[in-house]
């Protein structure tokens, strides 16, 4: 539809043949950080007049570029940096006009009409005009932070990110514990996570000055230029026109540079853990009167800018460090003394001989161990019908594994706690973090219509993770590099051309601590684990259906990783002012270069299940269960080495990912009238998806089978020609066997391309909008609407884990159920054959993410400098990307589709794919989402001392999954959303979905000292004593997020395969969101049951609770004081939520890590939640989403 409107202009073919053809040009997707002026000329009756030269002049630089108006009086200049200007008009028998200068915005269309007097063109008629504050000729949505706002805010840490919360429609974490989305990468970018205008936080397209600073891996931010060295940023939310791409929502920063006249900056910022307040879980945990961690923070720095040729050539440098040398308390559960003997008396939970078969619904023995994986004799009970505890929960010291023995004596320490058995080992540990970046930026004018600037930047972040556990960290760091390159041209004063070129480099690393310098697995006695030694560490070890065991070892993914990536953009933009349209078309190429290396599980990950020691039932249709309500622990199942869940990969995870992405644009912004503007636009994207460079990656061909087709056929498929197992490991073979159930075939034919996914054709991105300012509004109203469609390009990461597939490498071991394996035995096989192995593929014909968005709003100027914006923002996403496991054993059902049951009594299919294991991931584009919000915001300009920025969202996000990999309390369902058959039953509100967010930021100027309204006659010193003083605040206030309620121990999980699955509702009228609000218990426990066994899936639906709400306060205090005419010196104070209210962070989801459950009716029984157990049983909270106050001073000399 909106590309018939779009047709009927006849110029539009010929400037999309132009942006084609400026291929010989290219550039970089007109992300180009500007603003531009626009207006009509007219005479004192209003009748416009044409052929007037305007002169549009930089006040800091004199930097002047000229435009012509047209025949209807219109005239605009684009591609003009962020900044201050003037603007003059001059045109024969009338005086010249000249507008004071005023600031110009990024990514701004600020609207200067001038009208001229009859006279003499050497007189000048200054023109009274404010900065514009309305947007009387844009339809798209979002919220410019200004200079002023970026320096003068309290900011924690000095992350400018931190202030897109003050744009309508935008919601954050900082916590892992809430985290939008998995992010394996390192350091913040891990943790800090924005989602914009309801859109995932991967879909955030981040730039600067106009470039690409979005890391192609898992789309996150790369660079962060310091806050001083920052002029403002923009975040665009909504329908922004077809210039930008790439995402549903941008964030662009620009950056300071030089001027005639020299200016500067040198900053300190202290912190000390004696000004801040104890985390509300400090006492908690440790116990009154437990010492603070030690924090020595300091972050420094300086900038200076100024000119090499006055009016010719400037420069800017900045230089920011930070060194932190911080502590926190943390915690971990670990076995007592006791039981590391065998003596399991203090947990006061039953435990049984673990039986070795069971009975299935068809009355058959189904042998629980994996082949060659045994029990020493008496030490299990080989009849699946009775149960036989170990006298006094003590287990015989033959019985005790003798790898899981030897980690506990050498590498585990007892608990510190005395008579806890949960959150029993506390420490302080010790996380410092290290920054350095260094910027520096030229600008020159060239000619009078022709500019040069360019820009590098390099940083460095060192910021090691370590454990209560010794030796169970990392070493983390990331180096990141940009250069800009930017050319503008004025070509003709009605056209402008801007060549430009960009280089983005993000270098992540993480190694373990014990990486080359201890075997771990060799040493306590693993065979089968990867012996490179850069894989060298502790295997992480965990339990289920209780709380008794966790963080133990050290983590099983992300490390050691090494990832280098590489972004080339090279692009031109061409404006044209042509009657009354301003024209603009475009086109760029992008390479993108992905080198990583990612060994996840090759130290080995074992789960010990509580049900290993349980009880079982025999039910209504003669087959036997475990029944955990009755006994088993995890810790009994650790020490004799019976694990559930275990794996380990072998081989090298190593690609060298490379792509070419495309796209091209036309805008045609259309004043219909003077008082009504078009904003027509479209935008073209295709990018053919990464390929390695040695073909380094196989897929598996799914075509011949269903989820519930037995038996299916799995095909590997590896890109390119010849043969297939050419480079590959010779120690890592798939089953050739044609006769064998598990027989897997690879083929190397090229049928899915050579990124063994098919590329996306279809991207084709409309935009059209219009901005309306009526007659009775008297110039001070603008309606405005828009709308478009977006395509956000895919994280790169999943092409990574090509390579993790068998024969490239090999994943092995169980994977969830109830068949167990012995820790030491389940991976010694000499065998280079792999079974089942389990794999990870994309979707060969996925298509790219489609978000359609529309706004309609309404903006009134109520007085100079006071805006009120009121907006409907909505948008629908289709073919998001999800990653669900496909190979489950299934139950029968009536159908397979909405409203199909599961038919009684429980008869399950085996895996439809026997070749593969039952832990096989695939990314599909199938995820919908939509999202409704009322956005309200009012601004104030600085003037008279004060401004602010204020505004409320009520919105509504719902979707099937929130990220491609799921994050925070939902990435629990990683891999696992329970009904793929019929994904409304998974249709909830998203991870971020925040109904009430109300967000205020304010600065004041005290009205006291010289020029202020008192003490403006006070003396010398007591004038400078109470004189420029200033208070500004950030104030958050939203609603709490969503969460799932969690089972990892019930038939979906331990028979189907699953990972996890949801609860049951009681269905009774609960509400589970009633609870009592507390520490110990934030829910209403009562409304959930553990699902039956007759059930095999929970019913309660996922984002059904709610976390608590989120209310901060960080205040800030700053004295400037003259010292000279150009010299200031600055005394701040900031205090970061200065009312210390603790703010909690989302409950523990998992309803099996309660301890207590009423047997017959499956729900948890409400009882006292002991403070070591806060956070790991069900509904209780332990952790805090925010700190508690912190208080910084600093010094700040400004000339």
């Amino acid at each position: 539809m909106y590309k018939a409107t779009v047709a009927r202009k006849p110029y539009l073919a010929l400037w999309f043949a132009i942006a084609l053809g400026l291929m010989g040009a290219v550039g970089a997707q007109a992300q180009i950080g500007t603003g531009s002026i626009t207006g009509i000329v007219t005479d004192s009756s209003g009748a416009v007049v044409p052929e007037a030269e305007v002169t549009i002049t930089n006040a800091d630089t004199n930097v002047a570029r000229v435009a012509t108006s047209t025949a209807s009086g219109d005239y605009a200049m684009t591609g003009l940096l962020p900044g201050r200007y003037s603007v003059t008009v001059k045109k024969g028998g009338f005086r010249a006009a000249s507008v004071p200068a005023f600031t110009l915005q990024v990514d701004q269309k600020a609207r200067i009409d001038v009208a001229l007097e009859i006279g003499d063109i050497t007189q000048t008629v200054s023109v009274e005009s404010a900065a514009p504050l309305l947007e009387q000729d844009s339809s798209s949505v979002g919220q410019v932070i200004e200079n002023r706002r970026v320096v003068d805010l309290p900011l924690n840490g000095r992350l400018f990110l931190d202030l897109t919360i003050l744009t309508p429609g935008v919601t954050f974490t900082k916590s892992g514990a809430e985290a939008f989305q998995e992010v394996r990468e390192v350091g913040r970018r891990v943790t800090m996570q924005y989602s914009v205008g309801g859109a995932r936080a991967q879909d955030t397209n981040f730039l600067l000055n106009g470039a690409t600073n979005t890391e192609p891996d898992f789309n996150t931010f790369a660079a962060v230029p310091s806050i001083d060295e920052i002029q403002e940023f923009k975040v665009m939310t909504n329908s922004y026109t077809a210039e930008l791409g790439r995402g549903s929502s941008q964030v662009n920063v620009t950056t300071k540079s030089g001027t005639n006249t020299l200016h500067g900056t040198a900053y300190d910022f202290l912190r000390n853990d004696a000004l801040d307040a104890k985390n509300y879980f400090t006492d908690v945990f440790g116990g009154p009167g437990t010492q603070k961690p030690p924090l020595r923070y300091n972050q420094f720095g300086g900038t200076a800018g100024g000119k090499i040729l006055r009016d010719k050539a400037f420069f800017f440098a900045s230089y920011e460090g930070l060194r932190r040398p911080s502590g926190a308390i943390s915690t971990a559960t670990v076995p007592t003394e006791k039981a590391r003997s065998g003596d399991f008396s203090d947990y006061g939970t039953p435990i049984y001989m673990p039986h070795t078969t069971s009975i299935n619904a068809q009355g058959e023995t189904v042998d629980l161990f994996y082949p060659n994986n045994s029990l020493p004799a008496g030490c299990f009970n080989p009849d699946p019908r009775t149960n036989i505890p170990f006298p006094n929960m003590q287990i015989p010291s033959q019985c005790i594994n003798s790898a899981m023995s030897k980690f506990l004596s050498g590498y585990t320490p007892l608990p510190n706690r005395a008579g806890q058995l949960q959150g029993n080992l506390v420490g302080v540990v010790s996380s410092p973090i290290t920054y350095d970046q260094v910027a520096g930026r030229v600008d020159y004018l060239l000619s009078s219509k022709m500019n040069l600037w360019g820009r590098y930047s390099l940083a460095r972040e060192d910021s090691p993770v370590s454990s209560v556990i010794p030796k169970g960290g990392s070493a983390e760091g990331v180096k990141t590099t940009t250069i800009n390159l930017h050319h503008s041209w004025t070509v003709s004063p009605r056209m402008v051309n801007e060549l430009k070129a960009s280089f983005l480099r993000l270098k992540a690393s993480r190694e373990g601590n014990l990486a080359f310098k201890t075997d771990v697995a060799k040493d306590i006695g693993i065979p089968g684990i990867s012996s490179i030694p850069e894989d060298w560490g502790m295997p992480s070890i965990g339990g289920s259906g209780d709380a008794f065991l966790g963080g133990l070892g050290e983590d099983g993914f992300g490390h050691p990783l090494h990832n280098i990536d590489n972004v080339f953009e090279y692009g031109d933009d061409w404006s044209w002012t042509r009657g009354k349209h301003l024209i603009k078309a475009g086109v760029s190429l992008r390479r993108e270069q992905l080198n990583v290396l990612a060994h996840n599980r090759a130290r080995g990950i074992f789960n010990f299940p509580a049900f290993a020691t349980a009880p079982v039932v025999i039910n209504s249709d003669g087959s036997t269960s475990f029944d955990s309500t009755q006994g088993g622990l995890s810790v009994a199942a650790l020490m004799l080495g019976l694990t559930n869940n275990a794996s380990t990969a072998t081989g090298d995870s190593t690609v060298h990912l490379r792509r070419w992405a495309q796209s091209y644009y036309i805008q045609d912004d259309f004043k219909i009238t003077r008082n009504l503007t078009m904003n027509l636009g479209l935008r073209y994207e295709y990018g053919p998806y990464w390929h390695d460079t040695t073909d380094h990656m196989v897929s598996a061909d799914l075509s011949h089978g269903t989820m519930t087709t037995v038996p299916s056929t799995a095909i590997v498929v590896r890109p390119g020609s010849g043969d297939p197992y050419a480079g590959f490991p010779s120690n890592i073979l798939l089953d050739n066997d044609p006769n064998s159930p598990t027989y897997l075939p690879i083929v190397r034919d090229n049928r899915f391309t050579n990124a063994l996914v098919f590329p996306d054709h279809t991207n084709w991105g409309p935009r059209l909008g219009f901005a309306w300012s009526p007659g009775w509004g008297h110039n001070k109203t603008v309606l405005r609407a828009g709308g478009g469609i977006f395509y956000s390009p895919p994280d790169a990461n999943p092409w990574f884990d090509f390579s993790r597939n068998v024969p490239v490498a090999a994943l092995v071991g169980s994977t969830g159920g109830t068949r167990f394996g012995v820790a030491d035995q389940l991976f010694a096989t000499s065998s280079a054959v792999v079974k089942q192995p389990g794999f990870g593929i994309i979707d060969p014909h996925s298509r790219s993410s489609r978000i359609q968005q529309w706004n309609f709003g309404i903006q009134h100027e109520l007085f100079s400098n006071f805006l009120i914006d009121v907006a409907y923002v909505g948008s629908a996403s289709t073919h998001l990307q999800h990653q669900e496991n496909f190979n489950w054993q299934m139950p029968l059902m009536t159908c397979y589709c909405h409203g199909g049951q599961v038919i009684q009594p429980v008869t399950y299919l085996p895996a439809p794919y026997q070749m593969l294991n039952l832990e096989s991931g695939i990314f599909q584009n199938a995820i919908s989402a939509n999202y409704s919000s009322l956005q309200v915001k009012a601004e104030k300009r600085f003037s008279h001392g004060f401004s602010f920025l204020s505004s409320y969202t009520f919105s509504k996000s719902l979707d099937t999954a929130s990220s491609n990999r799921d994050g925070g309390p939902d990435g629990w369902l990683a891999l696992a959303t329970p009904h793929l058959w019929d994904r409304r039953l998974d249709y909830g509100p998203s991870v971020f979905d925040v109904k009430h967010n109300f967000v205020n930021s304010a600065l004041y100027e005290l009205p006291f000292g010289k020029g202020k309204k008192f003490g403006d006659g006070l003396p010398g010193p007591a004038s400078k004593l109470v004189s420029g003083w200033q208070i500004g605040g950030i104030s958050v206030i939203r609603t709490g997020l969503p969460g799932s309620c969690i089972v990892d121990n019930d038939q979906a999980v331990n028979t189907v395969g699953r990972e996890t699955d949801y609860c049951n509702a009681v269905g009774t009228g609960l509400n589970p969101n009633n609870g009592p609000k507390r520490r110990e218990q934030w829910w209403d426990i009562t409304a959930f049951s553990l699902p039956t066994d007759e059930q095999v899936f929970g019913n309660a639906g996922r984002s059904v609770l709610r976390g608590p709400k989120y209310v901060t306060f960080d205040f800030s205090a700053m004295k400037n004081t003259q010292i000279t005419e150009r010299i200031n010196l600055q005394f701040r104070f900031e205090a970061f939520n200065l009312l210390n209210h603790p703010v909690l962070g989302l409950p523990e989801p998992v309803l099996d890590y309660y301890g207590n459950f009423d047997p017959a009716t499956r729900r948890p029984i409400p009882g006292g939640v002991p403070n070591e157990a806060l956070g790991s049983e069900f509904g209780s909270i332990g952790h805090t989403a925010a700190d508690n106050r912190q208080m910084q001073f600093a010094l700040k000399l400004i000339w």
